[in-house]
This record gives structure tokens, sequence and C-alpha cells, in this order.
């Protein structure tokens, strides 16, 4: 595998790693950990359901040099539309959230870079506009910004 490749993965995998990335960091704070987990589940359910409200279909796609790639994309039935990006969505919502908690700048620019690699790979294999993926990085954001002080608020109030 080259480095292309890992980029690819890396960028096809994004929210996965984001996922794991920012529930390895809050496993010393249970709460937020939950919240996080929950509103997770949210961020990923509105995400098919904004697509049906836009209805904004896929950019052309490009022949991929992964068969596999393509494959499990038409399996999923996830090639109508593209807005808003859920990799996007995902990726943003993940590192926004983990910052808000922690503000490890570190931290930050470790997530901001797979949001970044998760970007160029949305648009190297033709899944996403940019329109389409910063849709889902702005809904992404709002919904980690909305989620934290919903939680923070919720802990002030216990």
């Amino acid at each position: 595998m080259d480095v292309i490749q890992i980029v690819d993965q890396i960028g096809n995998q994004g929210p996965l790693i984001t996922f794991l990335i920012t529930s390895f960091f809050l496993l010393q704070q249970k709460k937020y950990l939950i919240a996080y987990l929950v509103f997770s589940f949210v961020n990923h359910y509105s995400n098919p359901v904004l697509k049906m409200l836009f209805k904004e279909p896929r950019p052309n796609m490009r022949v991929s040099k992964d068969p596999d790639l393509d494959g499990r994309i038409k399996e999923l039935g996830d090639d109508k539309y593209g807005m808003p990006s859920y990799h996007a969505q995902t990726t943003f919502f993940s590192t926004a959230f983990l910052y808000l908690v922690q503000k490890d700048p570190y931290v930050l620019l470790a997530e901001f870079t797979i949001c970044c690699i998760t970007w160029y790979q949305r648009i190297k294999y033709g899944r996403h506009s940019v329109a389409q993926l910063l849709a889902g990085s702005i809904i992404g954001l709002t919904m980690a910004y909305v989620s934290y002080n919903l939680t923070k608020h919720y802990l002030r109030t216990q």
C-alpha cells in the first residue's frame, strides 16, 4: 500500500477515525463521553434526513481506482444525494466536540488534518462538490456547538 492509498483510506474512514479518537480522549470525562455518543447518534441519523430534504445529486462519479470502494458505495445505495456530506458532517462534529470539551490545540490539529484528508478524498473520487462538503462541515460544527452547550448546561443544573 503506497502513501496515496493510505491517504485515501484515511479520508474514506475519516468519520470512524475521528469518532474513535474523540471517544478515546473523552474516556476520562464520562459524562461528556456519554453526551458525545448520544449526540453522535443524532448527528449520524440527521444526515439522511437532510439529504432527503435537499435532494441535491452527487457530482458525476469518476472512475475510482478502488473497485472495492465503488462496490460498497453501490451496495449501500448511497450514490443518489450528496448534500450535505456525511463524511464532512461527522468528522467536523467529532473534531469540534472534542475541542470544545478539552481545548487541546494538538488534538484539534490532528483531527482537523483528518477532516482535510477526508475533504480531499471525497473530492478526488467525485463523491461530493465543495458546496456539499462545506455544508456538511458547517452542519457538523453547528451540531457540535449545540451539543456541547446543551451538555454543559445540563451538567451545571445537576
